[in-house]
């Protein structure tokens, strides 16, 4: 640790506590920035090939399917064609294992994404409670369009027991086992998404 480093490298005694040292290969996946769905396809590969060191594929999967929904909306409805991501694996080989990950944009948001459609909303919050909905989407015309989102929250997650929370522009709405939380918060460009999906 620091201190026995600090004593034996420089002689000087301290107080600092013990920090015991983890090897976080395989189970961390720092900030990736990556553009187009192309980029999305190359991120979600990194994480299969990351989750695989310490999960099987059928527990790694739907954490994959969640990822790669959340990032190809990043790049495809922000209006500037660029995603941040980053994941990490908690407790791999336990019943207890999860993979918290987050996925954002500085883009527009999802009200504005929504706002010249039927889907239409007031506020942010109103906003990110209609985007979950089975079938809606942007290309309002498109019955084949709007399913990937709700999908990833319910069934990929919250039916897991896991959550995921929502921030777009000023509001934000966490979904988990027990319901949803809405609130306002700080208004901020784009919309992130960041949740912890149960592996096992």
């Amino acid at each position: 640790n620091v201190g026995r480093v600090l004593e034996d490298r420089c002689g000087i005694r301290d107080a600092l506590p013990t920090v015991r040292s983890t090897d976080l290969r395989g189970s961390l996946l720092e900030v990736q920035r990556y553009e187009t769905e192309d980029g999305a396809d190359e991120l979600t590969d990194i994480l299969e090939q990351r989750l695989s060191y310490s999960l099987l594929r059928s527990e790694a999967q739907p954490v994959v399917d969640a990822v790669w929904e959340m990032a190809t909306n990043a790049v495809e409805h922000s209006g500037t064609g660029v995603g941040y991501f980053a994941a990490q694996v908690y407790e791999p080989g336990r019943r207890t294992a999860r993979v918290d990950f987050g996925v954002g944009d500085w883009g527009k948001g999802i009200r504005e994404s929504l706002a010249e459609t039927q889907h239409a909303r007031e506020t942010d919050v109103l906003a990110i409670e209609e985007a979950v909905k089975m079938g809606v989407s942007r290309y309002a015309t498109d019955p084949t369009r709007g399913k990937g989102l709700p999908f990833t929250v319910f069934d990929k997650a919250v039916a897991r027991g896991g959550q995921i929370t929502i921030r777009s522009r000023a509001g934000a709405v966490s979904f988990f086992p027990q319901g949803r939380f809405r609130r306002r918060i700080s208004p901020r460009p784009g919309v992130l998404v960041s949740g912890s999906i149960p592996c096992w």
